[in-house]
């Protein structure tokens, strides 16, 4: 989402960010009221400026997913059947004025016979950067 080839022809960047960002807000309406489910994906680049901000802002749910390639060699070795770890970072608020929280904010995903899998971490690494 959000990557050079969706601005259109002659129009800026700042344009173009707050074209998508309308787009983003008229889907969430869409998408609101049926049974459907909308991902928007971010590099982790677009994540960390101003505008992926807005992105996460106008966002209901937000899942950052972390590679376990880039945590110490110990916790590399004890999580070694898993590729990557999920953080919870906000649930929706839909009809509610408190949102649910997760007892376990951060699952582990595994590839299972062409599946994903995902599991409870239990007991998070020490320090995994």
């Amino acid at each position: 989402f959000g990557a050079p080839e969706w601005m259109a022809y002659g129009e800026s960047e700042a344009e173009s960010e707050v074209s998508l960002l309308c787009l983003l807000r008229m889907l969430r309406g869409i998408v609101r009221r049926s049974q459907c489910v909308l991902v928007v994906a971010l590099s982790s680049c677009q994540a960390d400026t101003p505008w992926g901000a807005r992105v996460r802002r106008a966002c209901d749910s937000i899942m950052m997913v972390e590679s376990i390639d880039g945590w110490t060699e110990a916790a590399r070795v004890q999580y070694s059947d898993y590729k990557a770890a999920t953080h919870l970072v906000r649930l929706p608020r839909i009809n509610s004025l408190v949102g649910h929280t997760p007892a376990v904010p951060t699952h582990l995903l595994r590839l299972r016979k062409r599946r994903l899998q995902f599991v409870e971490m239990h007991a998070p690494p020490d320090d995994p950067h």
